[in-house]
C-alpha cells in the first residue's frame, strides 16, 4: 500500500507546461494545476502515514512476537491511529489555511496599507508561507495548508491588495515557481 501511495500521484508537469505555453483558458490552467496539486498532496499524506504505520506495526512486532491476542488488538489500534491521523491531516490541514487566508483578508480589508507598497508586498506574500511552515511543525501537511491558503488568499486577500502590489506579487511569485523549479531539476538530473 505504501509504494502504491507513492507512485499513485500521476505526474502533470508536462500537461501543465504545455497548457501554459499554448496560452489556454486560464479557468482551464487552474482546474488541471489544481488536481495535480492537490493530488500529490493527498499522496504524500497517504505515503506519510502509511510509512508511520508500517513503522509502529514493525516495532510492535519485535515486541509482542509471543502473544497472538496483544497483536490482534495491537494491529486494531495501529489501524485506528492510522486513520485518525489521516482524518486530522485532511480536515486540519485546510481549516487551518482557511484561518491564515480569512485572517489576513480581514487585516487587509480593515487596514490601510496602499500608500507603504513594500509593506503590503511583504505581507501579501508571507502570509502564503507562514502556514506551511506552522502546519509542518504541527506535523500537518503543509502541501495541503499551503494549498488552500492559496485558494482563500485569492478570493479573500487580493481584493483588498493595491493593483500595482498584485502585479508585482505575480511577478515576484512566477520568480519563485521557476527557481523552484530549476532547483527542482538540478537536483533530479544530477543525482
Amino acid at each position: 500500500f505504501t509504494f502504491g501511495a507513492l507512485i499513485a500521484a500521476t505526474d502533470t508537469v508536462s500537461v501543465v507546461g504545455v497548457l501554459q505555453r499554448k496560452k489556454v483558458d486560464p479557468h482551464l490552467f487552474s482546474l488541471v494545476f489544481g488536481e495535480s496539486a492537490l493530488n500529490d498532496a493527498v499522496a504524500i499524506v497517504l505515503f506519510k502515514t502509511l510509512a508511520d504505520f508500517l513503522k509502529s506495526t514493525s516495532k510492535q512486532d519485535q515486541y509482542d512476537d509471543d502473544a497472538e491476542q496483544a497483536e490482534e488488538t495491537s494491529m486494531g489500534l495501529q489501524i485506528g491511529k492510522y486513520l485518525l491521523d489521516l482524518c486530522i491531516q485532511t480536515i486540519v490541514s485546510p481549516i487551518l489555511g482557511l484561518l491564515f487566508a480569512g485572517f489576513m483578508g480581514l487585516a487587509f480589508k480593515h487596514g490601510d496599507l496602499r500608500n507603504h507598497r513594500l509593506l503590503e508586498l511583504s505581507l501579501y506574500v508571507l502570509p502564503v508561507y507562514m502556514p506551511f511552515i506552522l502546519s509542518e511543525v504541527l506535523d500537518l501537511s503543509g502541501m495541503i495548508t499551503i494549498f488552500f491558503t492559496g485558494i482563500f488568499a485569492r478570493r479573500y486577500m487580493e481584493p483588498n491588495v493595491s493593483a500595482p502590489t498584485r502585479e508585482y506579487a505575480g511577478i515576484l511569485f512566477q520568480l519563485l515557481s521557476f527557481l523552484a523549479e530549476i532547483c527542482i531539476f538540478l537536483e533530479l538530473g544530477l543525482s
